[in-house]
């Protein structure tokens, strides 16, 4: 029932383990695991509560249609209710952990209900992130046995996750995810700057041991704000998008030197930089102050192949030099039919799109040379280069 989304008969399963609480076995009770199952039950359903996956998060069908939002809230509402009732237990036996929380921060932030449960979700991630440090001090404070309290929880805690309330780059990226969905960028972005300060602080703490050594931002929560702002659109997320490239490429070379690849960028992140610059491309620079908009978005996005074609050659902001960063990721036939798209985007609000025109179709020819074929939307955006550049 959790895995199909099924909230209401996951909880009645729970609700059948609870009656049997006290009644021979305590194996035959509702423990953590169990309340998690429910949980995730609630937050799974809150994103199915529309028959319809368009309608999923925003759009004028899905909140005008109350029924579904209504929904789609309930299930929300009944995961926190359950989060509640391992709160309240007296006994301390049903104490939560990162998964109850994570599944109804997902519950939230997921709900048709915007922006009501992407705040409540954020105040509950909050919570989590207080309960951590709280846990990791009394933990620090046994010592020796700082270790065997955090994993104490697999046997006596009832199922309890070993980790406790130490939370990691899912529920994180889920908040991303969603803020992406809504067109909230900066949000988006807001929650990595938070997963980083996080994470960088528990590294200078304890060797490293601190309550979120695990917030570590992976390749996915790069990409999911890339994507973000890729989606956004408009005068601000092709220097966004640039600048978080940078930001991620400092981040890869800082692991690989370490021997570690769990942030790297690849041809995703490097397309979606691409797409974003592609859209800010398409925006005219009206008060002639410097921006990355029209011709200079395009520019951006011929430079940025550049230096993923020819990874070896002299260092610059891109591609940090031979052997280092950028030298894993193969452009493809996306890559090259984005950077023609900003192109043909800047042509029509540039006073001379002719060289425009020319760069678009050199680009073509060079996709031929590294043996990718281009498409009949690379042949259809060239063509729209040289239509827009008189």
């Amino acid at each position: 029932y959790s895995r199909n989304g099924d909230g209401t008969n996951a909880e009645r399963i729970l609700q059948l383990m609870k009656g049997q609480y006290g009644v021979g076995s305590n194996n035959n009770g509702a423990n953590v695991v169990a309340y998690n199952a429910a949980i995730t039950a609630w937050a799974r359903s809150t994103s199915r509560a529309s028959s319809n996956p368009k309608d999923f998060p925003t759009s004028p069908a899905s909140m005008n249609n109350l029924s579904v939002t209504s929904k789609s809230k309930s299930a929300a509402l009944s995961a926190e209710r359950l989060l509640q009732e391992m709160r309240n237990e007296p006994t301390g036996r049903l104490q939560p952990d990162v998964i109850s929380y994570s599944a109804v921060i997902s519950a939230y932030a997921t709900c048709l209900d915007q922006p009501h449960g992407l705040e409540k979700a954020n105040d509950l991630l909050h919570e989590l992130e207080d309960l951590a440090v709280r846990e990791h001090l009394e933990s620090s404070s046994r010592g020796r046995d700082a270790r065997r309290y955090e994993t104490r929880s697999i046997g006596v805690g009832g199922g309890r996750h070993p980790y406790g309330f130490r939370p990691n780059p899912v529920v994180y990226n889920t908040m991303i995810q969603s803020y992406a969905n809504i067109g909230d960028a900066s949000s988006a972005e807001a929650i990595l700057d938070r997963m980083i300060s996080l994470y960088s602080s528990s590294l200078q703490e304890n060797l490293g041991s601190g309550a979120f050594r695990s917030v570590r931002p992976n390749t996915r929560t790069f990409n999911m704000v890339l994507n973000a702002w890729s989606k956004k659109g408009g005068a601000e997320c092709g220097g966004r998008a640039l600048s978080i490239w940078k930001r991620l490429n400092i981040i890869a070379l800082e692991e690989e030197r370490n021997g570690e690849t769990y942030s790297r960028p690849d041809v995703i992140t490097f397309n979606t930089v691409l797409a974003a610059l592609a859209k800010s491309a398409d925006v005219e620079n009206r008060d002639g102050k410097e921006k990355i908009v029209g011709e200079a978005a395009a520019q951006k996005a011929v430079e940025l192949l550049d230096s993923i074609e020819n990874p070896n050659v002299q260092p610059n902001q891109y591609n940090h030099g031979k052997n280092r960063g950028l030298t894993h990721i193969e452009p493809d036939e996306i890559s090259y039919n984005t950077t023609i798209s900003a192109l043909a985007n800047a042509s029509k609000n540039c006073s001379n799109g002719v060289h425009l025109a020319v760069d678009a179709e050199n680009l073509m020819t060079r996709m031929k040379k590294r043996g990718i074929e281009p498409s009949s939307y690379t042949f259809n955006s060239v063509m729209l280069a040289w239509g827009r550049s008189s």
